[in-house]
């Protein structure tokens, strides 16, 4: 009897810490409100991402593109699970911003599954501006972590960002 109950415990206890992994509220900001079935990477992604990474306006705009592409996707591969939502906010008057978010959302997510709609943007100088915010079901994670691993063992983030940061 006592085994049977021990048995019990051991399987409750499972199945809670397997409910609770699977119950985690992801954002890329400390402390935002959301809930379990989001992987949130709003407001203003690439402004907040460029704040994690250094982004050289010195380097060529393809350069840029990657190193928010890979900050990003590096953040959504190895916090993120498939069947959350993603979703990504960036200005519409920044063509970097549509093309690496455009880039971590068909990186992600089906392409066919990629929504795009049209929301205020709110720079760091509190101006409202036009912006749009892509929404995508994550079903990607395990091929989106192995890309990832994969240009990191070519060459670090790091290491990509000291190489191309004053190139033109």
């Amino acid at each position: 009897m006592k085994a049977l109950r021990a048995s019990a415990g051991v399987s409750i206890l499972l199945f809670s810490l397997i409910h609770v992994h699977s119950a985690v509220a992801v954002s890329i900001r400390p402390n935002k409100p959301t809930d379990a079935t989001i992987c949130d990477l709003g407001p203003n992604t690439t402004s907040y991402l460029s704040k994690l990474v250094f982004v050289s306006a010195e380097a060529r705009p393809e350069d840029q593109l990657e190193v928010l592409y890979r900050a990003g996707a590096s953040f959504v591969a190895s916090q993120c699970k498939d069947g959350q939502i993603l979703v990504l906010h960036g200005e519409t008057a920044r063509r970097l911003d549509a093309s690496a978010l455009e880039k971590i959302a068909a990186s992600s997510c089906a392409v066919a599954s990629i929504s795009r709609s049209d929301v205020p943007y709110v720079s760091n100088l509190s101006k409202t501006l036009p912006g749009f915010e892509l929404r995508c079901p994550i079903s990607k994670q395990s091929q989106l972590s192995a890309e990832i691993d994969g240009m990191n063992r070519a060459e670090s983030l790091e290491a990509f960002i000291k190489r191309t940061a004053t190139r033109r």
